[in-house]
């Protein structure tokens, strides 16, 4: 059994990414990992259904189709994230990921913003981000929001596109804030297809309606600056890119099921999450989660 169907966008038509998949996971897991690796990176997220009930370390095996591989405890540990051993004997990790507890970026019932995840991290930026959904209450609270951030450029006029070469985002380190800056050119290239993408995230300083209000501080996250033609400014050029990017026929939302196994790649998917409702539901939502080294990076 495999069948596979391209995304529909919150327009009712066809993104032009994601990628559906039914299938068992012996289909799957048969499958060669060049193979799946190559549909990630050119579809930019997959979703597979079909797989029954997964335990901890078949969801660590499935996320090592892809790239280079999941995360272990040690480099968990680099980010000083909590994470928990699957087999230890064989460095196997996960991020446990839910509503409740103190398990790995727990966030309560609140609000994410548009985002992707660990865009500067020396060795670790932009991982691909694997999820399998081992309790969903009720799947019309915690839309998880997707985006495609090479969307817009090909799309941007001739005098646009000159403007935004002439920009750069600061960064940080968001483990450790204040380190690794680094300015990064807001048009970039994919390492693995070269198609050209707006490299933001929502997590910065802008003052405008996209930047990130973190219990009333704004700056806080990975941007805080940035500079047009080498001249400093604040990062209020992110809330044009997120206008150009977040349009109706970009945006696909996910609406849980459980059992449900999501790959996403950090190059291309900005994403956000709607707010929950634990007092609703006598279960936790919960997910296993990893992070996976992409194939350009070196495994640890």
């Amino acid at each position: 059994m495999y069948t596979e169907e391209n995304i529909i966008s919150n327009t009712g038509a066809e993104c032009g990414f994601g990628v559906k998949i039914i299938t068992d996971y012996d289909t799957i897991m048969s499958m060669s990992k060049e193979k799946l690796t190559d549909m990630l990176y050119r579809k930019k997220f997959v979703l597979v259904r079909g797989l029954g009930q997964l335990s901890a370390e078949q969801f660590w095996d499935l996320a090592n189709m892809f790239g280079n591989g999941p995360w272990n405890y040690a480099d968990y540990d680099v980010g000083k994230e909590p994470c928990v051993y699957i087999n230890e004997e064989k460095q196997k990790a996960l991020a446990p990921y839910d509503n409740i507890g103190k398990t790995a970026k727990a966030l309560g019932d609140g609000e994410m913003s548009w985002h992707i995840d660990i865009p500067l991290w020396p060795d670790y930026a932009m991982p691909m981000r694997g999820f399998y959904a081992v309790s969903i209450p009720d799947n019309r609270y915690g839309v998880t929001r997707f985006a495609d951030r090479a969307y817009a450029v090909p799309r941007l006029s001739a005098e646009d596109r000159t403007e935004l070469e002439k920009w750069r985002l600061l960064y940080q380190s968001w483990y450790q804030p204040g380190t690794s800056l680094t300015y990064i050119p807001v048009i970039q290239k994919h390492p693995y297809t070269g198609e050209e993408y707006l490299a933001f995230t929502s997590f910065n300083n802008s003052l405008k309606e996209h930047s990130h209000d973190y219990y009333g501080w704004k700056v806080h996250g990975w941007i805080f600056g940035a500079e047009r033609d080498s001249v400093p400014h604040n990062a209020d050029i992110v809330s044009w890119l997120h206008k150009l990017t977040l349009v109706p026929e970009n945006i696909y939302d996910h609406h849980w099921e459980e059992q449900d196994f999501l790959i996403y790649s950090n190059v291309n998917m900005i994403h956000a999450r709607t707010p929950l409702r634990s007092d609703l539901h006598d279960k936790p939502r919960s997910f296993h989660r990893l992070n996976v080294f992409n194939s350009w990076q070196e495994k640890k």
